[in-house]
């Protein structure tokens, strides 16, 4: 009876063990879920300012001043207007 006693509670001790092992592999995730989305809204943020040098915004218009136009001459294929 002791051993049966005993082969109960190592097996109550091992759930117990996978359970908590779960929890922190689940804690883990969410962790580096959101530790990902934190450097993706990070580097979003920082390359905004390499692409966009100013914006103004009036009641009908909406101007951004891109930092690279300043680099593309007038009649290429490739000059923006904005």
């Amino acid at each position: 009876m002791n051993i049966k006693s005993k082969i109960n509670h190592l097996h109550i001790e091992l759930a117990k063990i996978a359970e908590a092992r779960n929890s922190v592999n689940d804690l883990v995730k969410t962790i580096k879920q959101n530790l990902e989305l934190e450097i993706q809204n990070y580097n979003l943020y920082y390359l905004c300012h390499l692409f966009l040098e100013k914006v103004e915004i009036g009641p009908d218009t909406f101007i951004y001043h891109v930092p690279f136009g300043e680099f593309l001459k007038v009649g290429e294929p490739y000059a923006l207007y904005a």
